[in-house]
């Protein structure tokens, strides 16, 4: 009992760490990880943790696991294409989070119900808290903000602007967890929570972020009307939220602003005035130059560890002028550097995360792998350290305990 309370206490200070960078500190983030890992794996000063050593055969049988370890060990395919060796050795150490994270996960404690909400509700307010902030810096200087939202610039917000919206995002759908399981007892001060963090985004008004919510929100909505048969409450739900987006254009300057910029994009588009200083012309071409390099390597690609070096070489011939960049897609990036033999793979692991062992039914794990797919398909998410903590982290974390399962089950609490 007495080793067990300390490794509980520190998994949750190793949460609180990486929840907490994700948000304003990569080293934080790194601290975080490497402490699930190190809480997880060893018993200092004893040597191996007693819980991973008895799981760690259950571990290695489990496809869950696998389908994670997979996203990194794709990466192995292409080792005798590279040619670029700093990026890929960059690419293994960024993504080493696909690693660890699964191993060390299988040793740490099995936390209590009032434990995993004493979690999710310390993201939750954490989250209200800098939104909170971040609105009032808004209402401060809200037209220089406005004005910046229409030349294409976004809300001050914490580091990225498109991973703080996908954290809030994920919070929303934390929050509707917490009133789903009746967290402490309670109901109504959750939904509150969610229901500000889901107004926020509109606030924020980055279009990836907002899609995210939309979708997350509306896949927890759908699993848990199939699930629960209310269909009443479904059809409140699915009005109030198409309702949503029309009240919010009306009242918040900053959308309005962000819809503005979105229109005078496709009027430059659809006069053929593109310019890559306009975000979306930008990505659009990073990934038709992806898909160009897939094209001429379907099956193998260009080697993960050359994406970088070939994407230059492309810029550098068609667009000289122009700043390089990735694909602004994790899907595309995949089959550029890898090819089909390293695409399949990595959606076939994909798929298995949300339908192996019925996991879709539980609603808050459905929507946080929608969530991260929709992220997938606009962003390079498994590309970076922030990315690949809120992939690993909440995938975990919402999972349902299923290792030792033989069947489907209806939820993950």
């Amino acid at each position: 009992m007495k080793d067990r309370s300390w490794r509980v206490h520190l998994t949750l200070l190793d949460f609180a760490l990486l929840l907490v960078g994700l948000v304003f500190s990569p080293p934080l983030l790194s601290i975080g990880i490497i402490g699930i890992c190190v809480v997880g794996i060893l018993d200092i000063p004893k040597g191996i943790n007693p819980r991973w050593r008895r799981r760690v055969r259950a571990g290695l049988q489990d496809p869950f696991s696998w389908a994670v370890l997979a996203l990194y060990l794709i990466l192995l395919l292409g080792v005798w294409q590279t040619e670029d060796w700093g990026y890929y050795v960059e690419r293994l150490r960024i993504k080493a989070a696909l690693l660890w994270v699964p191993i060390g996960w299988w040793g740490i404690p099995k936390l209590r119900a009032v434990e995993r909400q004493g979690v999710i509700l310390f993201f939750c307010v954490m989250m209200l808290i800098v939104g909170i902030g971040v609105t009032l810096n808004y209402l401060l200087d809200y037209e220089a903000i406005n004005q910046a939202i229409r030349e294409g610039r976004a809300v001050p917000v914490p580091r990225n602007h498109i991973r703080f919206s996908l954290l809030v995002s994920l919070a929303t759908i934390s929050g509707l967890e917490l009133a789903r399981v009746n967290a402490f007892g309670r109901i109504v001060p959750w939904l509150i929570i969610a229901a500000c963090l889901f107004l926020f985004q509109h606030l924020l008004a980055v279009r990836s972020g907002l899609v995210c919510a939309y979708l997350g929100v509306g896949t927890m909505l759908l699993v848990y009307v199939l699930k629960s048969k209310n269909w009443r409450v479904g059809v409140a739900a699915l009005l109030l939220l198409l309702a949503v987006p029309m009240v919010a254009y009306l009242t918040v300057p900053s959308l309005r602003a962000k819809v503005a910029y979105a229109r005078y994009e496709l009027w430059r588009q659809e006069n053929k005035l593109e310019s890559l200083e306009y975000s979306d012309a930008g990505r659009l071409t990073s990934i038709r130059f992806g898909m160009k390099l897939f094209r001429e390597n379907p099956i193998m690609g260009v080697g993960a560890g050359n994406l970088r070096m070939r994407m230059d070489a492309l810029y550098a011939e068609q667009l000289p002028a122009a700043e390089a960049k990735r694909p602004h897609n994790q899907f595309v990036s995949v089959l550029a550097g890898g090819g089909l033999l390293s695409f399949v793979p990595f959606v076939l692991a994909l798929l298995w995360l949300l339908f192996g062992k019925c996991r879709w039914r539980d609603p808050a794990f459905a929507a946080v792998w929608v969530i991260m797919i929709s992220s997938c398909l606009v962003e390079n998410t498994l590309e970076n350290s922030a990315g690949l903590g809120i992939f690993c982290f909440f995938l975990f974390f919402f999972r349902p305990d299923e290792i030792a399962d033989k069947h489907c089950v209806a939820g993950g609490n």
